[in-house]
């Protein structure tokens, strides 16, 4: 289990540690403007307004620090401190953050800053795991592993299982994200494919995304195939009801509230123990064959040709050790 921060976002005039340091600290243009950014969460609300913290200030690094000492303390396996590896550099002309004006919040200080983290939370526990959204190759010495929002690694919708029961060409599955957090199928020149983001960087150790509290069987054998990490996500109280109790909740409630929610006809067609017990089943297989699928080297089909229904997919991945082995 691995709990959820944002790394640089905090809710303007919505907390004290907004009102008594959060405000002060906070990253401000040339201008003496917030860098501001809106999320819509819910339906029948106005967006969310967020400002971020600047990565040099003592207050921002102690906060955050804090919140891994939490998670740690709560028994957590590891902490997500969501955008950290997405935020593209920007000047802070802020005052009183430790840095000279103007200074640049993202640059060397965002690999300091998760260092700093990592160090505390390794003496905490050597085995929790610290992970961001996206990725940055400035914090490859600090984050265990990336939450899937990079291309090649978006959860695989309807569209895709469809297209792969009909024996669709690789290149052509693809998803991309579009504006309002949704996944959907692209066929056309902005396509991506999770084979070129692998091959590129096969030691990198990244989860799919899968913003919904049930995975079902077909994207944890695409999570497999492609040796990424498994990912299912708990938001929203409906989310944990759905966990515990297996509680989909009615037309006209709970999720219908919330700007991008899960996909409910899928939760109320697929038993929820099933899923997760062939959840567990395949990590567990995963972790058999970790030299491999875990560890190895992301090889697609180099060196293989597969004979076989245009249906299954397979790919080959090599050990440190120089072994092979192909999944089908």
């Amino acid at each position: 289990m691995c709990l959820y921060a944002n790394g640089q976002l905090q809710q303007v005039e919505a907390t004290d540690f907004w009102r008594e340091q959060g405000c002060r600290i906070a990253m401000t243009d040339e201008n003496g403007e917030l860098y501001i950014q809106k999320y819509p969460k819910y339906k029948d609300i106005p967006k969310y307004k967020f400002a971020l913290g600047c990565l040099h200030s003592r207050e921002w690094k102690d906060r955050m620090t804090g919140l891994a000492r939490q998670a740690c303390s709560f028994g957590a396996d590891g902490i997500l401190y969501d955008q950290l590896g997405m935020t593209r550099p920007l000047l802070c002309y802020g005052s009183g953050h430790g840095h000279p004006v103007p200074a640049n919040g993202h640059e060397s200080e965002r690999p300091s800053f998760l260092r700093e983290i990592r160090r505390e939370t390794s003496r905490l526990n050597d085995s929790f795991a610290l992970m961001t959204e996206g990725i940055h190759d400035s914090i490859l010495d600090s984050i265990s592993c990336f939450h899937g929002c990079e291309t090649g690694c978006f959860q695989a919708r309807l569209s895709w299982e469809e297209d792969f029961t009909k024996g669709a060409d690789n290149w052509t599955r693809a998803f991309v994200h579009d504006a309002d957090s949704r996944f959907k199928h692209d066929p056309g020149e902005n396509t991506v494919f999770p084979e070129l983001f692998r091959y590129a960087f096969p030691e990198i150790s990244s989860t799919v995304r899968v913003p919904s509290p049930l995975v079902d069987r077909t994207m944890v054998n695409w999570t497999i195939l492609y040796g990424l990490r498994h990912d299912i996500e708990l938001r929203y109280a409906d989310d944990r009801r759905y966990a515990l109790d297996g509680i989909v909740p009615p037309p006209g409630e709970g999720y219908p509230r919330v700007s991008s929610p899960p996909d409910v006809t899928r939760m109320n067609n697929i038993d929820r123990k099933e899923a997760y017990a062939y959840l567990r089943a395949a990590n567990a297989f995963q972790k058999r064959h970790s030299k491999f699928l875990c560890e190895g080297m992301f090889a697609d089909v180099d060196g293989m040709e597969l004979v076989a229904p245009p249906c299954v997919m397979a790919k080959r991945y090599r050990s440190a050790a120089g072994e092979s082995c192909v999944i089908a």
